[in-house]
């Protein structure tokens, strides 16, 4: 729990204990708490950036994007946290598939923002050879078989030029219902999509979303620093796992070291990409959203009609509008959102930039950002829940 009165430790020797207490108590009582809970993938951000933002005391908590989500429609935090987009079903009138859910949403008038964009990245360990794995679109549903742990798959069956060794696969516990990095392995590849993975596939779909796996593989935690720690200490040869590029950017020089190698993807332009490039002097996040692709939201839930929402608004309104948060969200390891996709959450969309940086110091451009899903919805301004990826 991160809160101001850390800044008076260096006051000890000076002031008395009651004085150094009474000044903690004035200070908590000034601040207003801002409560952030949900995805582990988040939260280093959202604390990352709240070092920056002096009004509110953002304190976070980590439990999975799917609590974070319930607890915000729910109004038991401020903001719920969360690395996928909700679920949402029109037809069917479900969010995270439940009516009651839905209503709601609906009824505590619900905002999603999409505050930076993280790739997936798929780090394997393999011995016996220095050819690379290449993740294609004939061989990625070979690999989801090995993540389903029901059915021996080896290197070999991905690529005839990698050995035989068996695929070890390193699984989030509870699968993708429970974990939004493990929603985005399954869903945001850029390699099939949902809808046909779903059809063609059925079978392998529905275990890597339950979490109902086979004895093939190993369960990990749903942060990623959890599913690194259990992959690199149990450091055996054939093992792979799936992690947020930002985490692997931080942990790059650890991770190679302990031999582990990043998977190549192949898209459309039928070229070999990794999530980032990688050079002597500094590793830069420029693939994910552009050739390499494979990537999801980082969004934040709030009920718009929730008691102190005023302070949530202040926290999202500096978020959107600061300019030192794009240098932030960089330097996290993540890629913060282009003008477009933060212009597509607004009611009434801004003609070009400069218009929209004319108008974020007037309450206009507040009431034109800080509307419901719902009201986007029926406006007709989206079909999803956050910012457009594109």
């Amino acid at each position: 729990m991160r809160l101001r009165y850390k800044i008076l430790c260096a006051s000890l020797g000076v002031v008395g204990v009651a004085g150094v207490i009474a000044a903690i108590s004035i200070d908590y009582k000034q601040i207003p708490i801002v409560y952030a809970n949900g995805s582990s993938s988040v939260l280093p951000l959202i604390q990352a950036l709240s070092e920056k933002h002096h009004k509110q005391d953002i304190i976070s908590n980590a439990g999975g994007s799917s609590l974070g989500i319930i607890e915000a429609v729910e109004q038991r935090t401020n903001i719920g946290v969360s690395s996928r987009s909700p679920n949402i079903d029109f037809e069917q009138q479900s969010v995270e598939k439940s009516h009651v859910v839905y209503d709601k949403w609906k009824q505590n008038q619900l905002k999603t923002y999409t505050i930076a964009w993280d790739g997936i990245g798929i780090i394997y360990k393999l011995n016996k050879t220095n050819h690379e794995l290449v993740l294609t679109k004939d061989n990625i549903i070979k690999l989801f078989k090995a993540f389903t742990g029901n059915e021996q798959v080896s290197y070999y069956d991905l690529d005839p030029q990698l050995p035989k060794t068996p695929i070890l696969a390193y699984s989030r516990t509870g699968g993708a219902n429970a974990s939004g990095t493990a929603e985005a392995f399954l869903t945001s590849n850029p390699l099939i999509s949902k809808k046909e993975f779903k059809k063609k596939y059925h079978d392998i779909y529905k275990v890597i979303e339950a979490g109902t796996y086979g004895k093939l593989i190993r369960s990990t935690e749903e942060s990623n620093t959890q599913a690194w720690t259990n992959i690199s200490k149990d450091n055996v040869d054939g093992s792979i796992t799936y992690l947020s590029t930002g985490f692997i950017l931080k942990n790059y020089d650890q991770i190679i070291a302990k031999g582990y190698k990043i998977a190549y993807l192949q898209n459309k332009d039928l070229k070999n990409y990794l999530p980032f490039e990688i050079n002597e002097n500094k590793q830069e996040i420029v693939n994910v959203a552009k050739t390499y692709g494979w990537y999801r939201p980082f969004n934040l839930v709030f009920s718009l009609n929730m008691q102190g929402i005023k302070n949530t608004k202040e926290f999202v309104w500096w978020l959107l509008t600061n300019k030192k948060v794009e240098k932030i969200i960089q330097e996290s390891g993540f890629i913060p959102l282009t003008f477009e996709q933060k212009n597509s959450m607004f009611l009434k969309p801004y003609k070009d930039e400069q218009s929209f940086q004319e108008a974020i110091n007037n309450q206009s451009a507040k009431n034109n950002f800080f509307v419901s899903d719902f009201e986007l919805i029926e406006s007709n301004r989206i079909n999803i829940l956050g910012a457009k990826s594109a």
